[in-house]
């Protein structure tokens, strides 16, 4: 009786659940050119939405930021709401090194039934600036018990608050604020491990900082920042090194899309069966107000129905999936185009077999670039050269990036789902690039001037090498960062 009880207590609950909610289909990831955004577990209740949001920043050489506040789900007929978030403890969790990732928990509430047949998701608030930023001078900073004091620098005022000499150590609290004038583009990190500090101007101290890792200084809330000299000193002088950089952040636009609930996908994905026939497969659309098959005309029954027209005709998202195996790239699970591996060079083709793209990886070394996590200061970039033009361009290199360009291809309009190459768009891309690493290198190594020939399928770079007056012209493989010079 109990168990009977029980079991019946259990459907009830699972069935008031089932009913009080709406699950959605997770929508493709979304690649960006340096970053990656999954969205899962899509679902909405009676007074709220939710789904977890995992950002992946896939670059070498920038940082990721993402502002929670600034993600937002519109209802059809309500307008769009901001949302409120867990996962993370502040703000200052947003910042994402090269090689990172996070997880948000987003909640999206208001007082109104949110179980929409169909919403759209908008990512606002995803930004990205250069790793290197810029190094903000800061004044030496003389802490003496009882005494304060402040300086500021562009947009952050720095306080002395309280300094207090113990039996054997020096203890200063400081504090870090912004002034009026910042904004939400500009990313200011403190690094403690540049700082150092002098006992009355004589010899070093033994200083230890709090926070004692790279941290964010946040718009909301200031930062305070404790130092710690051992021993007893009737003054210190604060020499505060590269430990405040400010970086430049760019906003990326992420396009909006729509998520359709589970329940009504599977019926408009559900074919309409009639006596001697073949059910067709059905398309699935995701519209805002989903049609439902019945009332389309089943096609003429054929003996042996073929699968692959359906998945030629599906459609590409606007941020597709790009996936290859084997050589084969694909997007959202369509045939696009084939890479194959020549040496340093990847070849991309269209499905005809003619060639649209070559790059090429290089790696050099960069002084300005030298760090704790990058001792030798390396750079990675790669060189694209497309069919038929006389110009190339350069792009930093990131992690899977011979996956991320066929993305960049299809969603720059440069080899649309056909496969041909758009010459004219391919120029604007190549111009819009540039050659910064080219350029760097030269005035790296002024001595190697470097030109270069295009044949595509086999690329040869002439390098003209001049010293003490002696010119000499060959054709070679050069890795200028060690410099590593020779012969094919």
């Amino acid at each position: 009786m109990k168990k009977s009880l029980f079991c019946t207590l259990l459907l009830t609950l699972v069935t008031t659940l089932s009913f009080g909610q709406k699950k959605y289909v997770q929508p493709p990831p979304i690649l960006g050119d340096g970053f990656k955004i999954i969205i899962s577990e899509i679902e909405s209740l009676n007074n709220d939405s939710r789904f977890k949001l995992e950002i992946f920043n896939d670059s070498r050489d920038q940082y990721l930021t993402i502002d929670p506040e600034q993600i937002g789900i519109e209802y059809p007929g309500l307008g769009m709401y901001l949302s409120s978030y867990t996962g993370l403890t502040s703000k200052k969790n947003k910042v994402l090194e090269p090689g990172s990732k996070k997880t948000i928990n987003v909640k999206v509430a208001g007082d109104f039934d949110h179980k929409s047949a169909t919403m759209q998701i908008h990512l606002k608030g995803v930004r990205m600036g250069p790793l290197a930023g810029e190094i903000m001078s800061l004044q030496t900073m003389e802490l003496a018990e009882g005494k304060s004091g402040e300086t500021q620098t562009k947009a952050l005022i720095i306080s002395v608050e309280k300094v207090k000499q113990s039996k054997d150590v020096l203890v200063a609290t400081t504090e870090f604020k912004f002034s009026p004038s910042n904004t939400e583009n500009e990313l200011y990190l403190f690094d403690p491990s540049t700082i150092t500090a002098t006992s009355n101007g004589g010899p070093g101290v033994v200083l230890k900082v709090t926070p004692n890792k790279l941290s964010e200084i946040d718009f909301d809330s200031d930062l305070k920042v404790t130092l710690k000299a051992e021993g007893v000193h009737p003054s210190i002088m604060v020499d505060w090194g590269k430990s405040l950089k400010r970086i430049m952040l760019t906003d990326i636009d992420i396009p909006v899309f729509t998520v359709t609930d589970k329940a009504s996908t599977k019926l408009a994905t559900r074919p309409t069966p009639t006596r001697g026939t073949t059910p067709a497969p059905v398309e699935q659309v995701v519209t805002e107000k989903p049609q439902p098959v019945a009332e389309a005309t089943p096609p003429a029954p054929t003996p042996k129905p073929t699968p692959a027209p359906v998945v030629d005709n599906r459609s590409v998202s606007t941020n597709p999936k790009v996936k290859e195996k084997k050589g084969l790239i694909t997007l959202d699970d369509v045939e696009y185009m084939t890479v194959r591996k020549e040496g340093k060079i990847y070849i991309y083709s269209n499905l005809n077999g003619d060639i649209v793209l070559e790059t090429k990886f290089v790696t050099y070394n960069d002084r300005a670039q030298v760090s704790d996590a990058n001792p030798e200061g390396k750079v990675h970039y790669v060189e694209l050269y497309f069919a038929g033009s006389k110009v190339y361009g350069e792009k930093t290199a990131g992690f899977s990036m011979k996956k991320k360009i066929p993305g960049i291809l299809y969603m720059r309009k440069i080899v649309p789902l056909n496969g041909i190459l758009d010459p004219v768009k391919a120029d604007a891309y190549i111009n819009t690039l540039g050659t910064p690493h080219t350029q760097r290198r030269k005035e790296l190594y002024p001595e190697v001037i470097i030109e270069r020939e295009v044949i595509l399928v086999k690329q040869r770079e002439t390098i003209i090498i001049e010293k003490q007056g002696e010119s000499k012209k060959r054709d070679i493989n050069i890795n200028v960062g060690g410099i590593k010079i020779g012969n094919d």
